[in-house]
């Protein structure tokens, strides 16, 4: 596990905690790690954790361009399918709306 992983671990944790700005801070260092060492899986993921973060902080625009950058990013490197689009969106309307179940 790399000291990226931890931070976006650590800010998932805090996160679920309902820490969205500590959260931020974490899932920010962890975005900016794994864009210095190119790795673009880690920096999609990151960036789809910062979306939720922002969100629950109620800055949707942001939210939304992460999200955003985040799709795009799995899909240039091959890895969107349609359903783990379909989850990502499910994940992301999840926290914008609350945390409840979504049909499938």
């Amino acid at each position: 596990m790399s000291l990226s992983d931890i931070y976006e671990q650590l800010g998932c944790i805090v996160l679920a905690a309902g820490r969205g700005g500590e959260a931020v801070s974490h899932l920010q260092r962890s975005l900016i790690m794994r864009r210095q060492l190119h790795n673009q899986q880690g920096e999609a993921s990151s960036l789809r954790h910062l979306a939720i973060a922002y969100l629950t902080l109620g800055h949707l625009g942001v939210a939304f361009r992460d999200e955003w950058q985040s799709l795009l990013i799995y899909q240039r490197l091959g890895v969107l399918s349609r359903q783990r689009m379909v989850n990502m969106l499910r994940e992301l309307l999840t926290w914008a709306v609350g945390r409840r179940q979504w049909r499938k």
